[in-house]
């Protein structure tokens, strides 16, 4: 794993814009202020008569607006239906699973293990997936250089199905990221990709070169393509990281989560640039220690695909339980009562 410190070919790309601040700012009248001008002369004001209020006033009802604790409650609800319809339909070993999930979480949700709560402990998430894929599908529909997108890798012998974001030519991988402020500095600072990012990435470089005829067999999924070539040698991994994060948890008001996009603005070195929040980070594997990375890839989907054909738990000590990812896991209790 300390083979990924040497990874020096990331290159941070900042591209300057024009600048369009020549106009002058509008001031516009805050139509909530009540300007009040003092009378020319002093006016005597009679007391008005008290009135009983009437009974036959209808007075208007807060069921009739948004109501953000409601629609807390329909979003959980929500979320509900969507995890068990999910995990009732998993089949197969996907690219999260190799890059971010736990070997457990793989294990309960392909055999479709019951849980008592299938709601996600952390509701916001479900606005950033959807901001993450709107991310996705801005960049993808407004750039003409991408020569693929969304190619499906089925691999049946391998229980996987994953599609990756984009391919130019034969030779570069690309993965568009969405990601929060306290990610995007430390990338921009490290010069250096997440590393699950770079697991993700590397599982798509092992199919498309080891699995290619198998996988132009099989059906896309709907919305995806089939590899267009008969053959990849990919060379480069491109990220991109879009910053589109006022969903967070890494800031604690609105006002923090300014100051750290100035903040970011400013490490981007792009003044001018309206796009700064999109960062792009190009590894030349050709500097790379692939077959480290590739090993573990492959040892992970060896290790998932054991513990399913023989319907056995994995052990907790096993290097590809992922206990960080607890909370966020709709079988902890589970999880936790097994040992």
């Amino acid at each position: 794993m300390t083979d990924f410190d040497s990874l020096t070919a990331g290159l941070l790309v900042n591209q300057e814009g024009g600048d369009c601040s020549g106009k002058k700012e509008v001031e516009i009248e805050n139509p909530f202020e009540t300007k009040i001008e003092p009378p020319p002369h002093p006016v005597i004001v009679k007391a008005a008569p008290k009135v009983a209020p009437s009974t036959n006033q209808q007075q208007p009802s807060d069921s009739t607006f948004f109501n953000v604790q409601d629609f807390q409650t329909e979003l959980r609800n929500n979320s509900i239906k969507r995890n068990k319809n999910y995990q009732e339909y998993s089949e197969n070993i996907t690219a999260y699973d190799i890059a971010n999930g736990c070997s457990r979480s793989v294990f309960y949700r392909i055999n479709n293990v019951p849980t008592n709560n299938y709601a996600n402990k952390w509701l916001p998430v479900e606005m950033r997936c959807v901001m993450g894929s709107a991310v996705h599908d801005f960049i993808q529909d407004n750039c003409g250089t991408f020569t693929e997108q969304e190619a499906c890798l089925k691999v049946p012998s391998k229980r996987l199905s994953t599609r990756l974001d984009c391919l130019i030519n034969d030779d570069v991988l690309v993965e568009i990221k969405s990601c929060n402020y306290a990610d995007l500095k430390k990338i921009m600072k490290d010069k250096k990709p997440r590393i699950k990012d770079f697991y993700q990435v590397t599982l798509y470089k092992y199919l498309i070169e080891n699995y290619l005829d198998e996988i132009k067999q099989q059906k896309p999924t709907r919305g995806g393509t089939i590899p267009l070539l008969d053959k990849y040698d990919i060379k480069h991994f491109q990220f991109i990281y879009v910053c589109h994060e006022l969903v967070a948890s890494d800031t604690d008001s609105m006002s923090e989560a300014v100051k750290a996009a100035k903040n970011l603005r400013q490490l981007s070195g792009s003044k001018k640039n309206p796009f700064w929040f999109i960062q792009t980070m190009n590894v030349d594997l050709r500097t790379v220690n692939m077959p480290v990375f590739e090993n573990i890839v492959k040892e992970k989907i060896d290790d998932i695909l054991y513990h399913l054909n023989n319907n056995k738990i994995p052990e907790m000590d096993s290097k590809f339980i992922d206990k960080g990812a607890c909370f966020f896991c709709i079988h902890g209790k589970v999880c936790e009562s097994q040992g």
